[in-house]
């Protein structure tokens, strides 16, 4: 009779580094969309509305 040792199935490592990458991206997707935002936000606060005036230059 031969004895047949048991293999455990091979575990694959490159599905925790492809979520740890997903993952990762999408962190940084959402601290860079802040960044912009704020960004944006500090521009506008800078541009307030100036009055329309129709000056032309004297002739």
């Amino acid at each position: 009779m031969e004895t047949k040792t048991a293999q455990l199935p091979r575990r694959h490592v490159w599905p925790w580094f492809v979520l740890a990458a997903l993952i990762l991206g999408g962190v940084l997707a959402v601290i860079w969309m802040r960044a912009e935002i704020r960004r944006m936000e500090l521009r506008r606060s800078y541009q307030y509305d100036q009055p329309i005036t129709n000056t032309s230059a004297p002739r």
